[in-house]
Parts: C-alpha cells; sequence; structure tokens
C-alpha cells in the first residue's frame, strides 16, 4: 500500500526557467544558451546545489567555464530571483495528498541560494511533511547515502 509520496522540486512543483530567466535579464538566447553551459547546465551546479562551497566560490568555478563571459556570469548570478517559477497547481495537489491520508515528502537538489530568492516559487514547502533538500543534508540525489 502507498503510504508516501515522494517529490522532486524543479519542473515538478516549480519551474526551473534559467533560460528564459536569463532571456528576461536581457541577454539574447545565444547568449543565455552560453551563460547555461557556464553554470546550470555544468557540473559545477551541482556543487551550488551540495551548499559545500561558498557562493563566490561556486561562481568562480563558473567563471572557469567561460572565462570570456565573466562580467556576464556575474550578472546573470548576482540574484537568481525568477530563475524557478510558480506552478499554481503545486500547494493545492499537495494538500489534496495530504488530506488523503499520504504523507508528502520532498527530495531535490536545490541550493540556499534558491530557497532564499525564490521563495514565492516554493509556496508548497511549509505543507510537506519533511525530506531532503541537498544544500541541507550535503547530498546530492542520487547519492546512495
Amino acid at each position: 500500500m502507498i503510504r508516501t509520496v515522494i517529490f522532486d522540486i524543479g519542473n515538478v512543483l516549480a519551474g526551473f526557467a534559467w533560460h528564459e530567466y536569463y532571456e528576461k535579464l536581457g541577454f539574447d538566447a545565444a547568449m543565455a544558451d552560453r551563460l547555461g553551459r557556464a553554470t546550470v547546465l555544468s557540473g559545477d551546479w551541482n556543487e551550488y546545489d551540495r551548499g559545500c562551497m561558498s557562493d563566490e566560490a561556486i561562481v568562480s568555478l563558473f567563471v572557469e567555464n567561460d572565462p570570456e563571459i565573466e562580467a556576464e556570469i556575474r550578472q546573470a548570478v548576482s540574484s537568481i530571483t525568477g530563475i524557478m517559477t510558480h506552478y499554481g497547481y503545486a500547494v493545492d495537489w499537495v494538500k489534496e495528498l495530504k488530506r488523503k491520508g499520504y504523507r508528502v515528502l520532498v527530495l531535490s537538489n536545490i541550493s540556499r541560494k534558491i530557497l532564499q530568492e525564490c521563495w514565492l516559487a516554493l509556496d508548497f514547502l511549509p505543507y510537506m511533511d519533511g525530506g531532503i533538500l541537498s544544500f541541507q543534508d550535503k547530498l546530492l540525489k542520487p547519492m546512495p547515502e
């Protein structure tokens, strides 16, 4: 019998709309792609989510990925409010599952910066019964731990 539902956050309960976010900052599609390769699509983004390094150390890794666009990288990640988008159904979905007796958890790779700066898109979190956010436990899924 299923008693617990475990959700990821990105593109399940909230959108991870990095490309659109970079374009809203004024970068054209080609530069948004380039910024993506240096940041969110790089393995270094995992370290951001793991939460073991300072923001400045992570930004330095992003810059190493494409030093020619250092200024653009720094601008793109100085504030990331808006990189996550609100899914209007998330809160109601979580509440409905809880009303039906399910325990509802979250298991997601997410950085402290996203949690702090994108809180409005993550409004379902207070309704969760618990879970793991990678930066809090210093672990990334799918690590066995």
